[in-house]
């Protein structure tokens, strides 16, 4: 994000000082660390507003001297000080009416990004808020089967067929045969002793958050388990 608004920073810099400097036909010569904008310059079919008018306005001068020079980050008193200004300008906003809006996209998706990251962490009382610690995206969620990716989403809310299935059917609550406790999807994978010898022979952690976390392996094992506890149930 700071890094795309420190380069449309020196890009409307660029920009303003050939406006003030090139009807006056002087010498010119522009000094940036950016290898970006350098990059950025290079590009004869860029769609940028900002690159389009920099390079418009240097095929039109051609014969005016005109040079853009890379130079070190540090040890240019002229340099830093350009940097302390670019700094500025990314704290108080660049008031320039030709921005192009994908300079901005990064900047409004780490503000959405933020804004749904802290009404997750305040959510209570919900079931994939207790082993969904962030928002980031969850890799294992992709499966090459997909009844597989609905059977493991419907793990992580909390909400199975087997455990709520009475609510559809407007009966009481199920309980477990071996524990004589509410089947819920936590029950089953963590306290019911039915299950532990399976539970062994698969790895499968004690707790809800490890076993439903967002590990390719963790996953596999917990579909073996799923699926050899299915089998059993069925003898």
């Amino acid at each position: 994000m700071i890094k795309n608004l420190r380069y449309t920073a020196e890009m409307v810099a660029i920009n303003k000082s050939l406006n003030v400097f090139h009807p006056t036909k002087q010498k010119l010569v522009i000094c940036t660390d950016s290898l970006s904008v350098l990059l950025s310059l290079r590009n004869i079919f860029s769609t940028n507003p900002l690159n389009q008018n920099i390079l418009l306005i240097t095929v039109c001068h051609q014969k005016r001297y005109f040079r853009v020079l890379r130079l070190g980050p540090y040890g240019i008193a002229g340099n830093e000080l350009v940097d302390r200004a670019a700094k500025v300008a990314i704290g108080e906003g660049i008031p320039y009416r030709k921005v192009p809006v994908n300079d901005f996209i990064a900047l409004i998706k780490h503000k959405i990004k933020l804004k749904w990251r802290q009404m997750w962490e305040n959510v209570s009382n919900n079931k994939l808020r207790e082993i969904r610690r962030d928002v980031s995206p969850w890799i294992s969620s992709t499966r090459d089967v997909r009844k597989e990716e609905v059977i493991l989403t419907r793990l992580r809310i909390g909400h199975t067929r087997l455990s709520h299935g009475y609510l559809m059917a407007r009966d009481p609550p199920r309980l477990c045969q071996a524990c004589r406790k509410k089947l819920t999807v936590k029950h089953i994978l963590t306290e019911c002793r039915a299950y532990n010898t399976l539970k062994c022979l698969y790895h499968i952690p004690d707790d809800l958050y490890s076993i439903l976390q967002d590990n390719k392996h963790t996953i596999d094992r917990l579909f073996k388990f799923l699926h050899q506890g299915q089998k059993a149930s069925r003898q």
